[in-house]
């Protein structure tokens, strides 16, 4: 008779605790926010297979036991139901808590402001945080966590990681000495970054050759400017060859990136046997990264385009001289 009561009393613990099972059901964290954006992070829970964007938020069932509400948030007086369970959805970064949505408090909204942090309490509540005007210091590892009222005082989390970034109001500027070139002359050059975070990759490319040497390239220190925003330098060094010169004329870009493949800008030099000249390439203006890779495609088409009628034009002016 004790085994059955016992089989017997497990069995409600069972179906107790399946009652009142959580699960996190989704975790939106940006991946990618430019400075001066604004960020809204999603949490989403199930429990008692509900889900938590239907609390809250200004839904109600007009079949449900009786509810009320305070401070713009709805209660029910039943124990099953969710805002009798749940206890607390927390947000942290890099560790550190910053915001906490606690239903049953007089107050249930908090947040903690540090640097990076600004949280717009009339869009956030129990399944999402806005976070207004991101900076650099946004940057970090976020995390959700949905705690549940005793017995069981079971939770569940998750994280996701965000980066700001600066993109670059220039492309790379590209800079040597002004002499001119002939083959088997010593060619140095340097191409340097304008200011981003994070820092910008550079890289070198003779006639849309990448150039993978690493005798030829010098990598000069990062420079550090204010409000966290780095500037990249490197050098070319290398002797010029005749097979570099296409019809008396060879081409040299440096092409800054920010990876993950956000941003792409470039610089390009046209190098004469008889001269150096120089011309900037304008590249068009990016606002999304969803946008980046038909911008790229679209802006290399145009630049071989140009190149191919300065070249000609080049050639013209020598020709008939």
């Amino acid at each position: 008779m004790n085994s059955i009561f016992r089989l017997g009393i497990i069995l409600l613990l069972l179906e107790k605790e399946a009652t009142n099972s959580l699960r996190l059901s989704k975790l939106v964290v940006p991946s990618i926010k430019y400075r001066g954006e604004n960020a809204l992070l999603e949490c989403q829970y199930e429990l008692n297979n509900r889900s938590s964007s239907k609390f809250n938020s200004g839904y109600e069932n007009t079949n449900s036991r009786h509810h009320y509400r305070r401070n713009n948030y709805l209660y029910y007086d039943n124990e099953e139901d969710m805002d009798e369970t749940l206890y607390s959805v927390k947000w942290y970064k890099d560790e550190e808590e910053f915001y906490r949505f606690v239903p049953r408090a007089n107050t249930p909204q908090n947040s903690y402001n540090f640097d990076g942090i600004k949280v717009d309490h009339k869009r956030s509540n129990s399944h999402k945080v806005f976070l207004r005007n991101v900076s650099l210091k946004s940057s970090g590892l976020y995390k959700c966590e949905v705690s549940l009222e005793g017995p069981s005082f079971s939770s569940v989390q998750g994280e996701s990681y965000m980066l700001v970034v600066y993109l670059p109001t220039n492309g790379p500027f590209i800079n040597g000495e002004e002499q001119t070139y002939q083959s088997g002359d010593k060619l140095n050059l340097n191409c340097t970054s304008a200011r981003s975070h994070p820092a910008s990759k550079l890289q070198f490319f003779i006639n849309d050759n990448p150039i993978t040497n690493p005798k030829y390239i010098i990598h000069y220190p990062d420079t550090h400017h204010n409000h966290g925003l780095i500037s990249t330098s490197i050098g070319l060094n290398m002797r010029i060859s005749p097979q570099y010169f296409e019809q008396n004329t060879m081409s040299i870009k440096c092409v800054a990136s920010i990876s993950p493949v956000i941003w792409s800008g470039n610089k390009e030099t046209i190098i004469q046997q008889q001269g150096l000249q120089q011309f900037e390439i304008p590249l068009p203006s990016i606002d999304t990264r969803e946008a980046m890779f038909l911008v790229k495609s679209s802006a290399i088409t145009i630049k071989s385009m140009i190149q191919l009628v300065i070249t000609f034009l080049f050639l013209l002016k020598f020709t008939y001289r």
